[in-house]
């Protein structure tokens, strides 16, 4: 009876190992104009970029992104899991601004 319990647990544990990926961050470059985000929809985000073709929610914890504001800028910033939400945009944690 241990035996089997043994190993159905060994068993779920390496279902579940297995199954649970961790989701792969993707980079974007973006270039626009950094605006606080101000009252929206969705509620992540410290700030935006956006330009004529693209609309980002960002966040930095190596940039103060106040510094930009009402700039145009180009930031390099990595997708955050689990984003975007109801119809919100991606979010991006910024890792460069150039």
């Amino acid at each position: 009876m241990k035996i089997n319990t043994v190993l159905i647990i060994s068993l779920t544990l390496i279902f579940c190992i297995s199954g649970c990926k961790k989701e792969k961050t993707q980079q974007f470059e973006v270039t626009g104009i950094i605006q606080i985000r101000g009252v929206a929809t969705y509620q992540y985000g410290t700030h935006t970029i956006s330009n004529n073709s693209a609309f980002y929610a960002l966040k930095s914890d190596n940039y103060k992104l106040d510094n930009y504001v009402n700039q145009t800028i180009t930031i390099i910033g990595e997708t955050i899991s689990g984003y975007p939400l109801n119809g919100g945009p991606y979010f991006l944690n910024v890792i460069e601004v150039k």
